[in-house]
């Protein structure tokens, strides 16, 4: 019994220290659009938007921040809004507000949670969302579509005040 504890141990203590490890080399999302922090950095109609993949290509962590009060979203797998799986997020009274949505044709409606982390700050008149979601079902080879819009208001019905869309490629 005490063999199996202390082998159970081990495991354990390994694990940590291997996540450990990854997370040394790739961010955990913060919320903090930090420079260095991404591999590629685009703007496109105001906002400034952060994409990295994971060495081992199972991971992509994205940013996007834009100088609203309002909120912002980004949303993965389509060029468009129809089809494309969103988190959106703002944050009120020093707490962030996320949803993720299902694109359908002009509008969209929640969906099961995507996504492996998120976090969303709001400073100096900047909102940022950072999140990390599984390559798998979102990579076309090596390319993501990618949708990004922001809006002024802290609320998830809001029309979208700027809004791009852009391929990644990694």
């Amino acid at each position: 019994m005490k063999t199996a504890f202390r082998a159970l141990l081990i495991a354990s203590l390994l694990g940590f220290s291997a996540l450990a490890g990854v997370s040394q080399t790739f961010p955990v999302p913060d919320g903090v659009f930090t420079d260095g922090e991404y591999a590629m950095v685009r703007e496109a109609s105001g906002m400034r938007m952060g994409f990295r993949l994971s060495v081992d290509g199972s991971t992509v962590l994205a940013s996007i921040t834009m100088r609203t009060d309002g909120w912002v979203a980004l949303g993965f797998g389509s060029p468009k809004m129809d089809g494309s799986r969103m988190i959106l997020a703002y944050v009120k009274d020093g707490e962030a507000e996320f949803t993720e949505d299902l694109g359908k044709g002009w509008s969209h409606a929640p969906i099961a949670p995507f996504a492996l982390a998120r976090a969303a700050t709001e400073k100096d008149g900047w909102t940022t969302l950072e999140v990390a979601l599984p390559a798998e079902g979102f990579l076309k080879g090596r390319t993501l579509d990618v949708i990004a819009a922001w809006g002024r208001n802290d609320n998830f019905r809001s029309k979208h005040s700027g809004r791009a869309s852009l391929p990644v490629s990694f």
